[in-house]
């Protein structure tokens, strides 16, 4: 038998069996892509490991091409390709009542009866317009193959554009969801700033531009960045004051850092005015150093009074009357000065100084009077400040007079 009465059919079957291999290609290749990559895109945005993502992307594209084309041409050659039988079943469907399968069946019987079968059928099929067979795709697989291929692509895309940091994955590492961020927060008590430190170079950072000191957002678990409280002038860093209200003892340093943030915290640091600036401010005189007991005494001024250059003792020596020191001055119980000799001498050998010629009451009024002069003849002095130095001189004067020994005041 002469098969060439199918060739004309054969060109328009083969083309549907490619086209229906290549969706069912399409349909197992884009989903063998969407799968590898979704899952090596999800795995190493939470592994926060970009070598899993580029793996994952030659993956899928290498894997999905070749399921892809693997089933393509397994499905084309099993049972898309058009064979004489297949082609013969088409043509029938088309209205020709088994002709060309039957005249297949008895293409080797060279009876009468077969002959003219044969002749018959080859007669409907030259009838018969190609076009008349049509592509049979179920709408299924048509659809199937339209979603598949434009998620297939879009997730590629995706982990494309992902791996060259065009754009962020949604997704973040797993660290990140299964611990929460921490709020470390410093507050001030007085005045001063809490600001950053480095302790590696032992300096305080005053700025940084990515995150601000006495606010910090920390992963849980992880470290706080290291502050230090530092205080305005005239203020000094105290300590660090805890949430319940009380000091932190075990850190009185102004250098803290919080470990292992597991919740949220509140720390203020406190500011006083030192005690000492505050005393010094007030001018108490409760601070000044005591005087020294054991410092030696200030040496007699030889142009004092007399009254002015002894002072009281309980024990007999050079400036106190006693049987033991007959020289000096005795007391003749209205406050002056006796004469111990001679009635006709004016004082006592002790009442005078300066080689024992001069005594103090010649010495006084000597001085009084040049006083007066001064204070009588200073053109730059004021009455009232004539009158207050007169004043003071006289009394200078009250009860000094040695001369009287009825303890009245000199006349001078």
């Amino acid at each position: 038998m002469d098969k060439s009465v199918f060739s004309k059919f054969v060109a328009r079957i083969k083309k549907e069996g490619i086209l229906k291999s290549l969706l069912y290609g399409l349909i197992n290749g884009f989903a063998v892509n969407f799968l590898i990559l979704t899952v090596c895109y999800i795995l190493s945005a939470l592994m926060d490991n970009d070598t899993l993502l580029l793996v994952g992307l030659w993956l899928s594209i290498g894997l999905g091409l070749a399921v892809g084309l693997s089933t393509g041409l397994v499905l084309y050659y099993k049972k898309f390709r058009p064979t004489t039988k297949r082609v013969a079943e088409r043509v029938d469907g088309l209205g020709l009542e088994e002709r060309a399968i039957t005249m297949l069946e008895f293409e080797n019987d060279e009876s009468y009866i077969a002959m003219k079968q044969r002749e018959d059928a080859k007669k409907k099929l030259d009838e018969v317009d190609t076009q008349s067979i049509k592509f049979n795709f179920a709408k299924s697989t048509i659809i199937a193959a339209s979603v598949l291929t434009v998620i297939g692509l879009a997730m590629t895309t995706l982990g494309v554009l992902t791996n060259y940091n065009i754009i962020k994955p949604p997704l973040g590492p797993l660290d990140s969801y299964e611990k929460p961020y921490m709020e470390v927060q410093y507050l001030t008590e007085g005045d001063g700033t809490v600001v950053g430190y480095d302790p590696e170079s032992n300096s305080v950072i005053l700025e940084d531009p990515e995150q601000a000191f006495d606010y910090q957002i920390v992963i849980f678990e992880e470290d706080a960045k290291p502050v230090f409280a530092m205080p305005d002038e005239g203020w000094a860093f105290v300590g660090w004051k805890l949430e319940d209200g009380n000091i932190d003892e075990n850190n009185s340093d102004p250098v803290r850092q919080e470990l292992a943030v597991k919740a949220d915290l509140i720390i203020t640091a406190v500011f006083q005015v030192p005690q000492d600036t505050e005393q010094g401010s007030a001018g108490s005189s409760d601070d000044e150093p005591p005087e020294d007991d054991d410092e030696p005494p200030a040496p007699p001024d030889e142009n004092a009074p007399p009254s002015q250059n002894f002072e009281e003792s309980d024990e007999p020596g050079e400036n106190n009357p006693s049987e033991d020191n007959p020289g000096n001055i005795e007391s003749n119980g209205n406050g002056d000065p006796s004469d111990t000799g001679s009635g006709s001498d004016r004082y006592a050998e002790s009442s005078k100084y300066l080689n024992g010629e001069t005594a103090y009451q010649d010495d006084y009024d000597s001085r009084r009077d040049d006083g007066e002069r001064e204070l009588l003849d200073n053109p730059n002095l004021t009455d009232e400040q004539r009158a207050i130095g007169e004043s003071y001189l006289n009394n200078l004067g009250a009860g000094v007079d040695t001369g009287n020994t009825d303890g009245s005041k000199s006349d001078n």
